[in-house]
């Protein structure tokens, strides 16, 4: 696969306070939408070029950035890292996942059409290897083996349900939020299983778990939840724009908070929350953002959170330390 290489340099603008927290790559692919990074053992981010077909590849130190060719109209959405050191990338417009050597871009595709699966949407791996994945407009959720190459998929019961984001909690157990309709899913034991949530206006778009509790966003009406599914209690808060906040972009950091996205406000807006009370600890916009941040990665590592923009900047959150 064509590789090209171009060294970018970090933009370092007088932006006052923010622009501590907020570090941002310019890509140099314009409306390509960079999106969903990733950052490997050595510290190298990759992430999708949805809008231009390609993965790319950063590196924070040096500012350079490259990029591996994917098939004619990929579309891919969504790419994530393994313990092999291998990527995996969304085909979401033609119907397949990919395994992608990041020296070579050498790429493996296992066919989802077959399953019924056409849009092959966000990826998460379980302990075992597997890649658990969403297909929103196929209405589907669904497990690849790669071992074998098995692909195991489950239909939502909800028409038009349009599985979104994915999560894996510590047993391996997934959870999902139904972004056409205001319901949150998880499977267990083989069983598909929604759960209610409590306003019918909702639509969840992402979520993450923080000691066992779902953590959701409503992109429709400005909200942000937790489900408890011992309990099965939901409990929600206003987002601090309100019904225009469209939340979007979530995820939790390893200090027990919640991370999430106002896209609404242009630019966005960056929102910390308490995972023990749901108060806003941290609200302040993100330098250069404007559409949406649309998937998040927590950088354990280093201490941050990494995210695309639509302005066409990869972008490092770097955690505040205490609260």
């Amino acid at each position: 696969m064509r590789r090209s290489l171009l060294a970018i340099v970090l933009l370092c603008l007088p932006l006052g306070a923010v622009a501590e927290e907020f570090a941002r790559w310019h890509i140099p692919w314009e409306k390509t939408r960079p999106r969903d990074p990733i950052v490997d053992e050595a510290g190298i981010v990759w992430f999708a070029g949805q809008g231009g077909h390609y993965v790319g590849r950063l590196d924070p130190d040096t500012g350079d950035i490259d990029r591996f060719e994917l098939p004619e109209n990929t579309g891919p959405h969504n790419v994530i890292g393994d313990a092999n050191g291998d990527l995996w990338v969304a085909g979401n417009l033609v119907g397949w996942i990919g395994r992608m050597d990041k020296r070579t871009g050498e790429l493996k595709q296992f066919d989802t059409s077959a399953h019924g699966v056409k849009d092959p949407h966000t990826l998460i791996q379980d302990s075992e290897g597997r890649v658990w994945f969403t297909a929103q407009h196929s209405n589907k959720v669904g497990v690849l083996d790669p071992e074998n190459g098995e692909i195991r998929t489950w239909d939502v019961p909800t028409p038009r349900a349009r599985p979104y984001g994915i999560v894996l909690n510590g047993e391996d157990q997934p959870w999902i939020v139904l972004l056409g309709t205001h319901k949150l899913a998880t499977i267990k034991d083989g069983e598909f299983i929604e759960y209610d949530i409590p306003r019918e206006g909702a639509r969840p778009r992402r979520l993450d778990v923080i000691d066992g509790k779902v953590w959701y966003v409503d992109y429709a009406e400005g909200y942000y939840g937790r489900f408890d599914p011992e309990t099965q209690k939901f409990q929600e808060w206003r987002s601090p724009s309100g019904e225009k906040a469209m939340p979007y972009g979530a995820i939790a950091d390893d200090e027990g908070r919640f991370w999430f996205v106002e896209t609404g406000p242009q630019p966005n807006r960056m929102i910390g929350v308490n995972a023990e009370d749901g108060r806003v600890i941290y609200n302040k916009p993100i330098p250069d953002s404007g559409g949406a941040v649309r998937h998040m990665f927590h950088d354990v590592e280093r201490g941050a959170i990494w995210f695309g923009m639509d302005t066409n900047y990869i972008a490092r959150f770097d955690l505040p330390n205490g609260e």
